[in-house]
């Protein structure tokens, strides 16, 4: 692939559209390519996923996916709304990030993103839509806060010691990118910061404020 050509996949939506050999077959002539070449795979997005990969598999789709495919920084996992803390401590320790889409994970009645465990793992996180319920990356913002608000019945749930101001420590973690440049999501585009003012259907890649 050309140097100025930068590709990437994503395996048919999730592990319930991919067989094991294809997402294999799939990730060894990609970074055959392009080692840097980033993943994005939807998974773990409604409970009903869950189930489905628990009866085929045995095991729930985020593990699976970590037991079974070389998950690093390249990779995106968009959505991944239903892990469990053990989940989140292991997608933080691989470098992965996960691409968060607010609105259409509200639009279709997903669920909510564990946030505070993610974070304290250091967890890696994008911002993005993906049905387009939204297209505003302050809509998505504002919508990560007060969703996580709402579960954890507490305010300022992003905020930290060192940021207090929440929307600050957003808006700067979402714009981080030319700062903390990494593969997995829109980090791999080497698009500017100033590109996450338009509208994107992949999440941009943040690294923990």
């Amino acid at each position: 692939m050309p140097p100025a050509v930068c590709g990437s996949v994503s395996p048919r939506n999730s592990l319930r559209a991919v067989s094991p050999h294809a997402l294999s077959d799939l990730l060894e002539g990609l970074h055959g390519i392009d080692a840097a070449a980033p993943v994005h795979i939807h998974i773990a997005e409604q409970q009903a996923e869950v189930d489905d990969c628990l009866a085929w598999s045995g095991a729930r789709p985020v593990q699976w996916l970590l037991d079974n495919a070389p998950v690093d920084e390249r990779w995106c996992l968009v959505h991944a709304t239903t892990m469990t803390a053990a989940e989140s401590q292991r997608v933080a320790a691989r470098g992965a990030v996960a691409g968060l889409c607010p609105s259409t994970e509200a639009n279709l009645g997903d669920g909510v993103f564990d946030a505070p465990t993610y974070l304290a793992a250091n967890g890696r996180w994008g911002i993005g839509s993906d049905s387009h319920a939204s297209v505003s990356v302050v809509d998505e913002l504002r919508l990560l806060e007060y969703s996580q608000r709402l579960t954890q019945q507490r305010r300022n749930v992003f905020a930290s010691a060192a940021q207090p101001d929440v929307a600050q420590r957003l808006w700067l973690a979402a714009a981080r990118r030319r700062q903390h440049a990494r593969p997995g999501g829109r980090s791999a585009r080497s698009k500017s910061a100033a590109a996450l003012t338009s509208s994107c259907s992949t999440p941009a890649a943040c690294t923990p404020a």
